[in-house]
């Protein structure tokens, strides 16, 4: 696996988060070294958990054989759970030491991974090479209509997208980050949460109605589904009971859940195809066109 000095153009942003991830990489390589398969099983539904609603709608498509990409793949467990459904996976992400975390859990298991070291910004596959894109809690670290772009610029036309990202509106944001919830009530809260040391980098920021829509830019999307606006933001997300009353009061309340979701799960397809490209030292650009 690559180290950094050999990714080119490489952002202080990109250069942080793979600092960052070296040290995560170590603290968490064994509580992620395996894999509970039950998520992409059907023996179990877990109607108001995120991640597990995400892949119930995965299952319900036949991904045998398909060409997929898993974005910011982490420890690799969804490169690993989209090759045990069968489909031809790539992955990909900044960090080596995270890859070669996610090399060897797709060893163990005994399937097939391609994994790659590269920033979202700026991939090194073809034009046009996936039908199938996974972006699960990776856009918050990139700069996002860059990616969004690169991402549109590597799908087929009417190639399948499925994001899962944490996510505030724009207006509950401006209330969090007032002085009275910055200095007395986040402190608290994170304790309680992260035990005082949240999983969060320097330069994450959570995604908002904007970024939503930036994401629409490039997919008709069929569903967008709104999760946790209490669990996980001012209590943690034990037992089953609250987060089941947390996701029914969002759908509930559906008409506003954009205003008080703290996660969305979105799929569709892209209605974008590579139709201009500028070249750079042999290299496209990712410059996209709308099919109208």
């Amino acid at each position: 696996m690559q180290g950094e000095d050999a990714l080119p153009e490489l952002s202080e942003r990109q250069r942080r988060e793979i600092e960052y991830h070296k040290d995560h990489a170590r603290q968490y390589a064994e509580k992620h070294g395996s894999i509970d398969f039950g998520v992409v099983s059907l023996t179990e539904r877990r109607w108001w958990n995120a991640y597990w609603e995400m892949y119930r709608q995965i299952t319900l498509k036949d991904m045998r054989g398909r060409r997929a990409l898993v974005v910011g793949c982490g420890f690799g467990h969804d490169a690993v759970l989209l090759a045990k459904l069968g489909a031809q996976v790539s992955a990909f992400d900044l960090s080596a030491e995270l890859l070669a975390i996610g090399q060897d859990l797709a060893a163990r298991y005994e399937l097939n991974v391609d994994f790659q070291q590269m920033p979202a910004e700026r991939l090194s596959y073809r034009d046009g090479e996936f039908d199938f894109v996974l972006i699960v809690d990776i856009l918050h670290h990139c700069e996002v209509p860059k990616a969004l772009s690169e991402l549109a610029r590597v799908s087929k036309p009417g190639a399948t997208w499925v994001i899962d990202e944490i996510y505030t509106h724009s207006a509950l944001q401006r209330l969090r980050e007032s002085t009275l919830i910055v200095r007395f009530v986040y402190p608290f809260v994170s304790r309680l949460l992260y035990g005082g040391k949240p999983y969060i980098t320097e330069d994450e920021h959570k995604l908002d109605e904007r970024d939503v829509a930036e994401i629409r830019h490039w997919i008709r999307a069929d569903r967008i589904d709104y999760y946790e606006a209490i669990i996980k933001r001012f209590v943690p997300a034990r037992g089953r009971t609250l987060s089941k009353v947390d996701r029914l009061l969002l759908m509930g309340l559906r008409p506003i859940a954009l205003l008080l979701g703290g996660r969305f799960v979105m799929s569709g397809v892209v209605q974008r195809s590579v139709a201009v490209r500028a070249v750079d030292g042999g290299r496209t650009s990712g410059a996209v066109a709308r099919n109208e």
